[in-house]
């Protein structure tokens, strides 16, 4: 559960995952199984809310942007923070992550 208001969810292609994002900047991994989640990975992602969340077209990879100005992408499984956060983008993204 997550202790802030959520601000997106997505789920992943191919791997069954629910990835949720909330308001303090929280990333949680919850794995589907049949009838049920259940809670895997927890990342505090980031220093404000994250205001978009995407999955890569495999399911292999999640990316946040947050107000606080960066980006960072997840490596879905091995539980990685891939990029340690690119800093100082200025728009949102409008294109899913490929």
């Amino acid at each position: 559960m997550h202790r802030d208001v959520l601000t997106k969810v997505c789920v992943t292609r191919h791997t069954d995952f629910l990835v949720t994002a909330s308001a303090d900047g929280h990333l949680k991994f919850w794995k589907k199984l049949r009838g049920s989640i259940q809670f895997v990975k927890h990342f505090k992602a980031h220093l404000g809310p994250i205001v978009d969340l995407q999955s890569s077209h495999d399911g292999a990879r999640v990316c946040t942007l947050s107000s606080d100005k960066t980006l960072k992408i997840y490596e879905v499984g091995r539980w990685m923070e891939w990029v340690d956060g690119w800093v100082g983008h200025t728009t949102l993204p409008n294109q899913p992550l490929r």
